[in-house]
């Protein structure tokens, strides 16, 4: 990549490869501090080359757009990427902000003016928004997916200095979506690529953007564009968080955290329709849900295979965010990264490969490229260096072992405030309303509850929060409640005035906050405790069991009753092995009671049997007489959960596994009394004893007889 940079500059070709011949000595890696360090003293050289190639190109593309002009674009695109990531520090100012992203409405106006007065009526050339070009729908899908990667690149490297419509243009990166609202109307990525500007008072037309490389006749396109967008975007929001070469490393995860506002504030109200911010582990709303009626289940096909769905048209990109968010929190398989690979991890584009290769490789590749396009190069895709290079190294699934650091950095944000811990569990939520034939989804943040209840090494937000002497005052002093409230109030006011220092220069702090550019103060203690924790997982989990079961289809039938038996297996190792408190209890047993009352039908109908409950019946059952017993040992049980007891029970006495399940624990309550009051052994009782020594004298006198 240097030497191609270099060369384009008019540095001695013979000096530069005497130069990577030893850099071949080193496995053809180079500091990133040295790259950064010669981009920096570069730069306006590096970005007049690559600009000045990139637009020489692209008229090029248009008429041959034959497999060598693609490789070529694959390694000018490739600078760009070099651009982006070692001169973060440039770019937040807004170097080349125009050239790189968008010609504004303002900059539209203002040279329509200057022509107008120069009276060169006309168009305005479009070749200055670089991104545009490569997010044009009309390219193939893997050139926009390369664009949303660059983009995302941009966007990480403004940060606060980012403006409206590259926000509005952000929000537009996943088609499917409504419209995105806007001061100059809807927008989608069509029309914010190319605007149509009410400009009555001079005769003037910004010229249209068109795509670089346009998708082809036989291209593989997803079944579902949504789906495919999405995961692009949530792979690329992680993987190149900390790809940026700043100087203040603090940035990196600031990025981060730039891209997941965005995301929060335009793509979640759609994914989640329901999402609440009720869920609280802080102050948990401990509400027991009801029973929901079943959707209408449909067969559709995905990848080649037949499953079922929903008409949710956002059902399958709910599903990916939930299960990308997912695997920040399971053990995580990382796989080698690819060894053909230089400065920092990357495959190299192909032409970049051959002008660092020996001089033989490099005359056998004019050789090649002189004898004409072959057969193969007909066939060829527009995109296919650049999928080969992008996209093959790793899936939407697959970790990269250089990714690790990333993905760890990405879970301490998650984890960084009680707002991000409070997301964390209102999206599980979320999965636990999923419709019964996502139920690899819902199982995936079952694990991810089990782990944390049942592991030792809790995650941070479960640590039990530290007493102030606040929290003491409170409860030895209760009359002075209302006084510490009201400082309380006056405190947060206060804290929501304060400005930060990622406060922009060119936006008022209310615009900013308003358009996710800039965080507000977030409360960094996150220790809510275990019982918290347990509580609001108990009220959530309670949904999966509240959802009317499909009996006519039996395999959704068989994940639902697999995923109920799952959060079940939680429930007993938290009443068999956990110290709950006295709420938690309670709460325990009334999400039983209610799962019980809601799915166990009071008369069993033999002519119309209900599937479901048989094979939950007796699992459930004895669940709940087990933890009503653990509880009462642990914990004062009121008289009002006694008598709902007594009602939920009395009400399924047709049920066989209730009387089974019942007569088993009183014999084994019969056992353990006798033992503890007692001190008898229930199997060697000593009137047993004299049975069996009566019957031994009795063989023996008919033995004499």
């Amino acid at each position: 990549m240097l030497k191609y940079v270099l060369v384009g500059m008019g540095y001695d070709a013979q000096l530069i490869d005497h130069q990577l011949r030893r850099a071949t000595a080193r496995n053809y890696t180079l500091e990133r501090s040295e790259l950064k360090q010669f981009f920096e003293t570069n730069y306006s050289q590096i970005y007049f080359i690559f600009f000045e190639n990139l637009f020489t190109l692209e008229s090029s593309l248009k008429q041959k757009g034959n497999k060598s002009q693609r490789e070529e674009l694959d390694s000018i695109l490739f600078v760009f990427e070099k651009i982006l990531q070692l001169l973060p520090e440039k770019i937040n100012n807004r170097w080349q902000f125009h050239s790189i992203g968008l010609l504004q409405l303002q900059q539209i106006q203002w040279l329509a003016q200057l022509l107008h007065n120069s009276r060169n009526l006309g168009s305005i050339p479009s070749s200055g928004s670089i991104l545009k070009k490569l997010l044009h729908t009309g390219n193939s899908v893997k050139i926009r997916s390369e664009g949303i990667r660059l983009y995302l690149l941009w966007l990480q490297a403004l940060q606060e200095n980012s403006s409206d419509e590259q926000l509005t243009l952000f929000a537009c990166l996943v088609p499917g979506f409504p419209a995105v609202s806007s001061q100059i109307g809807p927008c989608t990525l069509d029309t914010l690529i190319n605007p149509s500007y009410n400009l009555s008072d001079v005769k003037i037309a910004a010229e249209d953007i068109t795509p670089l490389l346009p998708s082809v006749l036989g291209e593989k396109i997803s079944d579902d564009q949504t789906l495919y967008f999405l995961q692009i975007l949530l792979k690329y929001m992680v993987i190149q968080a900390a790809s940026l070469e700043w100087k203040n490393k603090d940035k990196q995860e600031s990025g981060f955290k730039f891209l997941f506002a965005l995301f929060k504030k335009f793509y979640l109200s759609h994914l989640f329709p329901s999402f609440t911010k009720f869920t609280n582990l802080y102050n948990p709303v401990l509400e027991i849900p009801q029973m929901r009626p079943k959707p209408l289940y449909i067969n559709v096909t995905r990848n080649n295979e037949s499953v079922y769905s929903t008409r949710d048209q956002y059902l399958a990109a709910r599903v990916a965010f939930i299960k990308w968010l997912v695997t920040f929190f399971l053990e995580k398989k990382y796989t080698a990264t690819n060894q053909n690979t230089k400065n920092g991890g990357e495959m190299l584009p192909k032409i970049i490969q051959s002008v660092t290769a020996n001089p033989s490789t490099q005359e056998k590749a004019i050789e090649l490229e002189a004898s004409g396009t072959t057969e193969q190069d007909r066939s060829h895709s527009n995109s296919s260096t650049l999928s080969e290079r992008r996209l093959s190294t790793s899936s939407f699934c697959s970790i990269e072992e250089e990714h690790q650091p990333v993905y760890e950095m990405v879970q301490r944000v998650l984890f960084s405030s009680q707002a991000n811990v409070n997301f964390i569990n209102e999206v599980f939520h979320q999965g636990f309303l999923l419709p019964s034939c996502e139920a690899s989804a819902i199982k995936k943040v079952v694990k991810v509850y089990r782990k944390w209840i049942l592991q030792e090494n809790k995650p941070p937000f479960m640590a039990e929060p530290e007493k102030s002497e606040t929290d003491d005052d409170v409860v030895d002093h209760p009359e002075h409640l209302s006084v510490l409230l009201t400082d309380n109030k006056e405190t947060i006011q206060q804290s929501r005035h304060r400005r930060t220092s990622s406060w922009g220069r060119t936006y008022s702090f209310t615009n900013a906050i308003n358009r996710g550019c800039v965080f507000e103060e977030e409360n960094a203690n996150i220790q809510a405790g275990i019982q918290s924790t347990l509580q609001v997982f108990l009220t959530n989990s309670a949904n999966v069991f509240l959802l009317e079961p499909c009996t006519d289809v039996s395999k959704i039938l068989e994940e639902q009753i697999d995923v109920c038996k799952a959060v079940l297996s939680i429930y007993r190792h938290m009443i068999m092995e956990l110290n709950m408190s006295k709420k938690t209890w309670e709460q325990l047993l009334r999400v039983l009671l209610k799962i019980t009352e809601a799915i166990m039908p009071k008369q069993q109908d033999l002519h119309n049997r209900d599937i479901f409950a048989e094979h939950m019946a007796g699992l459930l059952f004895r669940t709940l007489i087990v933890a009503w017993i653990r509880a009462n040992l642990s914990v004062y049980i009121s008289r009002e959960l006694w008598d709902e007891l007594l009602s939920v029970l009395s009400s399924l006495t047709a049920w066989n596994e209730l009387i089974a399940e019942w007569a088993k624990i009183m014999d084994s309550l019969t056992v353990v009394l006798a033992r503890c009051v007692y001190s008898l052994d229930m199997n060697d009782l000593p009137l047993d004893k004299l049975s069996e020594q009566k019957e031994k004298k009795q063989r023996g006198r008919g033995n004499k007889i």
